[in-house]
């Protein structure tokens, strides 16, 4: 019997798949413990959202001259 073009494809990335297959397989597996402690109450966590992150972009020019200007403070401390 001959396979398609097609169905060889789909093998062909099955094989491929078959590692991450089998990690993400095994990840899915609960693994119960049997405990004497108590389920933790988490509530009283308090998340703060990523609005309250401030993002700076900072161009390398001006680290570049703050980096000059370390070196010469530096040197101008040791004469």
């Amino acid at each position: 019997m001959e396979a398609s073009p097609t169905l060889k494809e789909q093998v062909s990335i099955l094989e491929e798949q078959v590692g991450t297959y089998e990690t993400v397989k095994s990840s899915l597996i609960e693994i119960e413990e049997e405990s004497d402690v108590t389920e933790e109450d988490f509530s009283g966590i308090t998340f703060y959202s990523d609005a309250s992150v401030k993002l700076y972009d900072i161009d390398s020019a001006y680290i570049n001259q703050l980096l000059g200007t370390y070196a010469i403070v530096r040197m101008s401390e040791k004469n």
